[in-house]
């Protein structure tokens, strides 16, 4: 046996450490404290993948409050929030200055999230104003977007303040696993029934006239594919229902006029069944321009083979060419192709859908973006500690 030490080692109280020894005390970092500002919206997918990133921060690393802009008296009610919490970073989810001029009220660096394309798209629908966008921009300490293609269309002067960090919620390590028979049967089709379909909020910008042209192109080749469109509206309020109601009408009559009736069945979905709906399908279509659509991640997490569009943030999460199928933009007789080469070929599909997991898992899950967010979050506290509150920009 080796020689005993004595009782008294060092860290125990009344000891000493021994000679030559220095006696470090052990520094504890806390964690950030951050407020992140959403509006009062719907179930979307960037709040999806927002929701899951934040899910997904160590608690060591970050301590997150989540608030929703309030309709009346907007930044005092925040900035009661913030002097509460104590918040060190404050950070905005949507293009209303609410949470930026709570922030800075207080005094603290304003991180700003830009979730989508159509934001700063030229012909996008939820288009910002240049001078709105600049002016945000300016005043926050950081920019946030999804993918590399939403970052070029910033001005110059704000993508050097910009990260990205993809808007990625899922982790398909805890997806739950796939079975494809449980839509089948509610959807009352036989399991050999190829089903394609596509998930996504009824909304202009997700062009579901696309699917359905390349459905009926899919059709006349293949009459025994069945297709899905399933969906929840653009948003919570009264507007935003409405707008969505009125287009899932106008899909209706496009089913209708294109002979697809009895062949596609367009639905709600319950959010808790979300992944059950994609996992169930036997192709996803993904025909729009996202910054990085929240249902091609979910779906590749899902082990769901995907045909997109070759735009936005689907060309970075599927660059490799192995992973899913990208077709030109606006071409659903393109589409059609590569799902009629698709469901003549499944081990060929299978083996998209493996890779698209496989690449999710090492590049774009959830716990990943929350690393890098938490990092963010701890340089501008510590730029605000060291510099003063006074500094909020970048």
């Amino acid at each position: 046996m080796g020689r005993r030490l004595p009782n008294q080692s060092l860290g125990q109280p009344g000891s000493r450490p021994p000679a030559g020894a220095a006696f470090i005390r052990p520094v504890m970092i806390k964690p950030v404290r951050v407020l992140v500002v959403l509006e009062n919206g719907g179930i979307t997918g960037a709040a999806i993948g927002l929701a899951g990133i934040l899910k997904a921060l160590p608690r060591s690393e970050a301590a997150v409050t989540v608030a929703r802009l309030p309709a009346r008296g907007r930044t005092t009610a925040l900035e009661r929030l913030i002097r509460r919490r104590k918040i060190e970073v404050v950070q905005s989810a949507s293009p209303s200055a609410g949470g930026l001029a709570a922030a800075w009220q207080a005094n603290l660096p304003h991180l700003w999230y830009l979730s989508s394309v159509e934001m700063l798209r030229p012909d996008g629908s939820e288009r910002i104003p240049l001078s709105t966008l600049t002016l945000i921009g300016q005043l926050s300490a950081g920019i946030i977007v999804s993918s590399k293609g939403m970052k070029r269309l910033l001005p110059a002067a704000l993508q050097r303040k910009s990260r990205v960090i993809p808007n990625s919620g899922v982790d398909p390590a805890a997806m739950p696993a796939r079975k494809p028979d449980w839509l089948k049967r509610k959807l009352r089709l036989r399991d050999e029934t190829p089903l394609v379909g596509m998930i996504g909020n009824f909304y202009p910008a997700k062009r579901h006239a696309d699917f359905l042209k390349a459905a009926r192109m899919i059709r006349r080749r293949r009459p025994d594919c069945r297709f899905l469109i399933a969906g929840l509206p653009a948003g919570a309020t009264p507007a935003a229902r409405k707008i969505s109601a009125r287009y899932r009408r106008k899909i209706d009559g496009m089913i209708r006029t294109l002979g697809l009736t009895g062949r596609v069945t367009l639905t709600r979905y319950r959010p808790a069944e979300r992944f059950r709906w994609i996992g169930g399908l036997d192709l996803l279509l993904a025909p729009a321009w996202e910054s990085l659509g929240q249902g091609l991640l979910e779906g590749a997490a899902c082990g769901v083979p995907i045909i997109s569009a070759n735009v936005g943030g689907a060309k970075e999460l599927f660059s490799n060419g192995k992973s899913a199928r990208l077709v030109p933009f606006g071409r659903p007789d393109r589409i059609a192709e590569a799902a009629l080469a698709l469901l003549q070929n499944p081990k060929q599909a299978e083996a998209l859908a493996r890779q698209a997991r496989t690449r999710i898992s090492r590049r774009f899950s959830a716990s990943a973006q929350a690393k890098r967010l938490a990092a963010l979050y701890r340089t501008l506290a510590a730029r605000r500690h060291s510099t003063g509150p006074s500094s909020r920009t970048a």
